[in-house]
């Protein structure tokens, strides 16, 4: 556990090779959802990259379920709002599994193989985590650095750094789904300001359930 006694939660059982290496990762439907909470933190994202990177002294990246780059520092801040699907192999595995992943040889390692971007990437170590609501995942956070002298940091405190984004990632999605619920109540009292200010008599306001929302 973090210091001051913080607890933290165990780390999820560790997975095999098979799991790391299947190749049906792209075949699993990562449709982005509808109201995926995370499109509810806007700017709060790129807030929350920059603060984690000062923090872990590491480059932080957030996409969701689509692989949208949703926020990023360093080198991977220009490229918010982009695509990284083909080169998401890595990320793919993540979600379909719903592990936490440390990666400490990018490039060498069977699951990078098909990146396009293999000959050009930098990164030494990656570690990534799903960022699960609902049982779902609708996003992934992943730690990268790009210094041999980094990498050996983190990885000599391996199980820290891994649950300590595990921990991250959960207040992330807790984060995401009070801002969804918060823009979902100011929707409601919006809509119900318009109906009673065209309608000054009683109104009731039914939900799909068939129960009084208002």
């Amino acid at each position: 556990s973090a210091s001051g006694g913080t607890k933290t939660a165990a780390l999820r059982p560790p997975l095999c090779p098979e799991a790391l290496h299947a190749p049906a990762a792209k075949q699993v439907h990562m449709a982005m959802q509808v109201d995926n909470p995370l499109k509810y933190m806007g700017k709060k994202i790129t807030a929350f990259t920059n603060m984690l990177a000062t923090v872990t002294q590491m480059d932080i990246e957030i996409v969701d379920a689509d692989l949208i780059r949703l926020g990023g520092t360093g080198g991977y801040a220009a490229g918010i709002g982009e695509s990284i699907e083909d080169a998401g192999e890595l990320y793919f595995t993540a979600m379909r599994t719903m592990r936490t992943i440390c990666l400490d040889n990018p490039r060498e390692h069977p699951i990078c193989r098909a990146c396009p971007n293999l000959r050009n990437c930098r990164e030494m170590l990656n570690i990534c985590s799903p960022i699960v609501v609902g049982g779902k995942t609708v996003g992934i956070i992943g730690l990268l650095c790009f210094s041999e002298e980094r990498k050996k940091t983190v990885l000599a405190n391996k199980t820290f750094y891994m649950e300590f984004l595990e921990q991250t990632s959960h207040l992330l999605a807790m984060n995401a789904l009070e801002r969804r619920s918060s823009r979902q109540a100011e929707r409601k009292l919006d809509m119900l300001m318009r109906v009673t200010d065209s309608n000054p008599r009683i109104i009731i306001v039914f939900s799909r359930g068939g129960r009084i929302s208002f």
